[in-house]
């Protein structure tokens, strides 16, 4: 298959905004210690995280308002505290108070010599950097002081697929487990749920109302923790999912796009397991990658062509001129047709089994498999075509997937017993 495709789908993780740290400045360089830092007795009793995702004018931003009850469990102290940015300085208007009292702050940069940020705020760096707010902090002995962090977090993309996230793991630092911790994500203007991909982690997750709320108690936060968010700033779930059936009779790339898109349904809400109307919708995408299967005796065809689909990234292309432009690039070739190239098509027999899995009683997942195994068997026997081709794997791939084939076969044919 070689679809034409106008922009790559490059996806640029970005969860610059975590928790505040205790000294980042005495750490430095390299990552906070994942433990209490000896010398700090002040604990992070609480936290309450609101994110909103919202589309901004020249691209989309996460507003934050991170609330931390802090508690000084010793004597009265005062020692200098952050708030990371990350590798870019891509927050704007960050503010801090404490208690109700603005605080002056610096910028600086762990990973320089000195420690002094070597760029002003706003601007983008694509050298490794690791860019921190910091500022005094005092706490009188046995005192609860609060600080709340604002700032609105620019998002990196180079497609309609975006990643961002919070980090908790930075709060690691303070004396003791947080006692509570909550994050919440709800979304603003033309964003919601239905345009997340995935989400985590499932721990201390509940999604209501199309907000994400994780819930954590006595935590002692770890990179497991954090949290991740990935989506698609332009299409929602069930609108891709409308467009990819109503293209899969005619592309195969659609019914590629079927699958990868349902396969990952449950990911939208944090959840491990699909529901049976998910599961039953990922079992149709896997089972229609082969409704174009023929068998004649022994010997089993693919088609080795498509109509080329045009896809032009995340800018729209008017209806007339897309249709205009396939007709005119005629057919494609599939990517399995390739020479050489069959495990593009027989990978996909892994996700075959796992969707099987503890499912193998229901009557589409016994039809999905029974045509699976027909095709694997028929590729071991030589008897497998794309067109009027034999598909082959070549090259130093072929004996090492061919194992893995034989033992998936194997567990495919016990499942459909």
């Amino acid at each position: 298959m070689r679809t034409l495709t106008c922009l790559l789908m490059l996806l640029l993780a970005c969860p610059l905004l975590a928790d505040v740290g205790p000294k980042p400045r005495k750490t430095a360089p390299g990552p906070l210690p994942q433990r209490d830092l000896e010398g700090v007795n002040v604990e992070m009793t609480s936290e309450d995280v609101k994110l909103v995702l919202s589309k901004g004018k020249d691209g989309d931003i996460l507003d934050v308002e991170a609330t931390f009850h802090m508690t000084n469990l010793g004597e009265a102290t005062t020692f200098e505290i952050g708030f990371p940015c990350g590798p870019y300085t891509n927050m704007k208007r960050f503010s801090v108070h404490t208690d109700g009292v603005k605080n002056d702050f610096e910028l600086i940069d762990r990973a320089a010599k000195e420690g002094k940020a070597d760029k002003q705020e706003g601007t983008r760096e694509f050298s490794r950097h690791d860019y921190w707010y910091v500022w005094e902090a005092s706490y009188g002995a046995k005192a609860k002081v609060t600080h709340v962090v604002r700032y609105q977090l620019e998002i990196f993309h180079f497609s309609e697929y975006r990643d961002t996230g919070y980090v908790l793991n930075t709060g690691a630092g303070w004396k003791n487990k947080i006692g509570k911790a909550v994050v919440t994500l709800s979304f603003a203007g033309d964003l919601s749920a239905e345009h997340v991909r995935d989400v985590g982690p499932a721990k201390g997750l509940e999604f209501k109302d199309g907000v994400y709320t994780w819930t954590f108690i006595d935590l002692e936060p770890t990179t497991a923790d954090n949290i991740n968010i990935s989506y698609n700033n332009r299409f929602t779930f069930g609108e891709r999912l409308k467009q990819y059936r109503a293209e899969a009779g005619k592309f195969w790339s659609s019914k590629l796009e079927l699958v990868y898109l349902t396969r990952g349904a449950h990911k939208r809400f944090g959840r491990d397991k699909m529901t049976e109307t998910e599961l039953a919708d990922y079992v149709a995408a896997l089972s229609g990658l082969l409704e174009e299967m023929k068998e004649e005796g022994n010997k089993v065809t693919m088609p080795a062509t498509s109509p080329t689909r045009i896809d032009w990234g995340d800018t729209d292309l008017p209806e007339g001129l897309r249709k205009q432009m396939e007709s005119e690039m005629g057919e494609e070739t599939r990517n399995y047709a390739y020479k050489g190239e069959a495990h593009s098509l027989l990978n996909l027999y892994k996700s075959v089994l796992e969707a099987a899995g503890n499912n193998a009683s229901r009557a589409d997942v016994k039809t999905m498999l029974e045509r699976w195994n027909k095709l694997m068997a028929a590729f071991f026997d030589g008897n497998l075509f794309a067109g009027a081709n034999k598909m082959t794997i070549g090259g130093k791939l072929h004996d090492k997937l061919s194992a893995e084939y034989t033992k998936q076969l194997a567990e495919g044919r016990k499942l459909a017993e």
